[in-house]
């Protein structure tokens, strides 16, 4: 299989640091998000805030990219790629150095999952989150 993922530039990365800054400064003082527990902690509590309803899509995109780099740092081997869309670019989790996956070519889309239940009226949970994303793509 060919596809056009590219690595993750180091602007790419920039744009990850500045989501997690924006995602970790809605906590006073700022949020520490330097490990897995510590942003699934973090986006909890975030996501339990009554305000959180007034967020659009762009704001759960970014709170997606920072439950993305939880996974990323919970994970071997996953690591963020660029890959095409009709808008231009977007970030991805690249996860095909993880060989429990059913498909070892899969792509994880964070931001774009978390960006569709902006609006949702259930509370999100990013642990349980997690835990249906992993049992729909291992072995």
């Amino acid at each position: 299989m060919t596809d056009d993922r590219q690595p993750a530039t180091d602007e790419d990365l920039a744009l990850i640091d500045g989501w997690t800054a924006w995602v970790a400064d809605h906590a006073e003082p700022a949020a520490v998000l330097d490990s897995h527990d510590a942003i699934m902690d973090h986006l909890t509590g975030l996501l339990a805030e009554d305000f959180i309803a007034e967020y659009g899509g762009e704001e759960f995109f970014a709170f997606g990219i920072v439950w993305g780099e939880a996974l990323r740092m919970k994970n071997d081997g996953w690591k963020w790629v660029s890959i095409p869309t009709e808008e231009g670019r977007t970030l991805v989790l690249d996860v095909s150095a993880d060989d429990s996956l059913a498909d070892p070519q899969a792509l994880v889309a964070p931001g774009h999952l978390m960006a569709r239940r902006a609006g949702m009226t259930e509370r999100q949970d990013p642990r349980m989150l997690e835990t249906l994303l992993m049992s729909e793509i291992r072995t």
